[in-house]
């Protein structure tokens, strides 16, 4: 079969570390490969080498027989390569149809460009089946998965020979639209390399996959020859069901947050109560008011109505600083917008918050600051090699961890994660539950969403089901199945599980 990627001791360091080395591997024309590994294993380093925004220190990629070597993400696109980024490269200022004609906006009459822009977009989002986004509508006012499959669309547009996808499933609620949308554009003249965490996924798209390992090619498998233990074992990694293990319904303590009537956009007569020592896992399909939910917790959105306690007392911050002061710290679902700080190390952005104890006079010190983030970046298992790297160079399990590691460093008592596990390998993930559980086991509290309903009944102590901005169900996390979570945030039954706050 034709060889459409060639890839040849590839090879890129950042200082000490090495995030390829000596990768080699082939990818037949017309296939969908995937590129399986942990967080750090290089799958990142690795796109951004195929997409010109990496130059590899060494080592040769081919495309179609001919030497393969871009400088910038243009000159990629220019040899028929394009890639739909996990960390979304939509501009939110712009709209949909602006985002869409990239790079080819430019001079002329703006009037008629922007007419013909918006019939170029209506017509691709009906192709693709996205007729509820606008082409007027600006991107920024987009759910995070409109947001994906709207990155989705664009690589798409661009018409490649090679369509990288990197983890794009990650932001969706479900697998549906991105499948047939595959299944739609497949060809013997289009090769997909597909990443992703989600096994199943793998295997009902790719027929192999090259694994890596820190920076390494273990191998190169056809998915039909090997099973999930085989694959993981690759991986060097556990699966799912190894790093869950569900809490056994336990007695929680007094009340950290309650919300009692509370209303917002999306938001309706919302009542719950977290406990101290508690995960209370929140359940929901796309945009039932959970987003909204979180923000007014910590202070970056405003209730119509209805109050918020902490500890006890009734709260009135009105800010992301205030709820700080009240104990409460958040880690928003979009690390690249909302949670990294790009351009410093991955040790300013642990400590940046907590400047008071790592800085002498107001000045940061360096062998202070690195000591006082060690035990917080143990606590989320963040290998201290990349504390003096810069953020940017991290894997996204990385900086999520990154990420975490500052909300525990600033000293919260109450942690708000909003998917904080989206798109990271398994282990990044028993790294995840394994801080939640040592967070609450010394009298912390955890409210946590996730889009994946298997994580909360295996993690949680009891899990919320949110439906048109209310609490329609309450679960003990230890005694549920995915099926009656599934029917509850769908709107049917309210649950015969369920408990009281």
């Amino acid at each position: 079969m034709q060889t459409v990627l060639q890839v040849d001791d590839l090879t890129k360091r950042y200082g000490a570390t090495t995030a390829l080395d000596r990768v080699t591997f082939a990818v037949a024309k017309g296939s969908i490969h995937a590129i399986i590994g942990e967080n750090g294993a290089g799958k990142s380093t690795l796109i951004k080498s195929l997409s010109g925004l990496q130059v590899p220190d060494s080592g040769t990629m081919r495309l179609d027989g001919e030497l393969f070597a871009p400088s910038s993400l243009g000159e990629s696109r220019g040899r028929g390569v394009s890639t739909a980024f996990q960390e979304m490269s939509l501009l939110g200022n712009l709209t949909v149809a602006e985002n869409l004609s990239l790079p080819r906006l430019g001079s002329g009459r703006l009037f008629v460009r922007r007419r013909q822009y918006e019939a170029a977009a209506a017509e691709l989002l009906a192709k693709y089946d996205l007729p509820g986004l606008s082409p007027a509508q600006r991107v920024g006012e987009l759910s995070l998965a409109e947001r994906q499959k709207l990155e989705i669309v664009r690589a798409v547009s661009h018409r490649p020979k090679l369509l990288l996808l990197d983890e794009p499933s990650a932001a969706l609620p479900d697998v549906e639209w991105l499948f047939g949308l595959i299944e739609k554009i497949r060809s013997p003249e289009l090769t997909i390399l597909y990443i992703s965490h989600r096994l199943a996924e793998i295997r009902d798209l790719c027929g192999s996959a090259t694994v890596l390992r820190n920076g390494r090619v273990v191998d190169t498998v056809r998915l039909s020859d090997v099973d999930d233990g085989m694959v993981f074992t690759l991986m060097g990694g556990a699966s799912d069901d190894q790093v869950r293990e569900k809490r056994t319904g336990r007695t929680t303590g007094a009340p950290a947050i309650q919300v009692d009537g509370l209303r917002g956009d999306t938001v309706r007569d919302l009542s719950f109560t977290l406990h101290d020592g508690e995960i209370l896992g929140v359940a929901a399909l796309e945009g039932q008011g959970q987003a909204e939910t979180f923000r007014m917790l910590a202070g970056a959105s405003r209730p119509s109505g209805g109050t918020i306690a902490v500890g006890g007392r009734r709260s009135k911050y009105t800010t992301p600083a205030g709820a700080l002061r009240s104990g409460i710290s958040f880690v928003a679902e979009e690390r690249k917008a909302e949670g990294i700080m790009p351009g410093i190390s991955t040790l300013a952005n642990i400590t940046i918050s907590s400047l008071g104890r790592t800085s002498t006079l107001g000045v940061a010190a360096g062998k202070k600051e690195y000591q006082a983030s060690l035990p917080f970046a143990r606590k989320v298992d963040l290998d201290e090699r990349y504390l003096r790297m810069d953020i940017d160079a991290l894997s996204g399990g990385n900086q999520q961890k990154a990420i975490l590691a500052r909300s525990l460093m600033k000293g919260s008592k109450y942690l708000l994660l909003y998917d904080p596990s989206r798109g990271v390998d398994v282990g990044t993930k028993a790294s995840v539950y394994r801080m939640m559980r040592e967070f609450t086991d010394s009298g912390g509290a955890v409210l946590w969403y996730s889009t994946d309903l298997s994580e909360l009944v295996g993690i949680c102590d009891r899990v919320l089901c949110f439906y048109r901005g209310s609490v329609v169900a309450e679960f003990p996390g230890h005694e549920t199945d995915v099926e009656e979570l599934l029917q509850a945030i769908t709107g049917h039954g309210a649950g015969e599980k369920a408990g009281q706050s």
